[in-house]
């Protein structure tokens, strides 16, 4: 494995990438930054740290409200950039702003739209990491000549 495989665009990232073709969504893009980002990590930390003692073991959350309004928050706040294809009950489409999506992703029963962001920002962090490999091939001199003679 070659060491610049492993690398992300991080301007790519920070941007956030469509995502579509998102299992169990059908018709919902979501735009998304990776999870492993800076960002999610620090605030994912800062909150963990007010999660009452009875709540949290080991450093992991166990009261399931706690934990969906943690991670609804980091995912809201640190992921999420816009989404497209989501309706509201009269089948019009849901805008997105930043306090729905905290609102909706920090509900205990929003756990599909949670995974689905989680899996979004895997997806995001593989096309980043592609996207680079992408730009560093196409960006490399042409050789002047093969083995068999010919010139590019």
């Amino acid at each position: 494995m070659k060491m610049n495989s492993l690398k992300t665009d991080l301007a790519k990232a920070e941007a956030g990438i469509w995502i579509g073709d998102i299992p169990d969504f059908p018709g919902v893009e979501l735009k998304v930054r990776p999870q492993g980002n800076p960002d999610y990590r620090v605030l994912y930390q800062r909150l963990i740290q007010t999660v009452p003692r009875g709540k949290k073991r080991a450093g992991a959350i166990t009261d399931p409200e706690m934990k969906a309004q943690v991670d609804g928050r980091c995912l809201a706040d640190t992921i999420l950039v816009d989404w497209k294809g989501f309706e509201d009950d009269d089948n019009k489409p849901l805008a997105y702003s930043p306090e729905l999506a905290k609102q909706l992703l920090s509900e205990v029963d929003m756990q599909a739209l949670r995974g689905a962001l989680v899996w979004a920002a895997g997806v995001a962090e593989e096309e980043a990491r592609v996207s680079l490999e992408d730009d560093a091939k196409n960006s490399k001199p042409r050789s002047s000549g093969s083995s068999t003679g010919q010139t590019s």
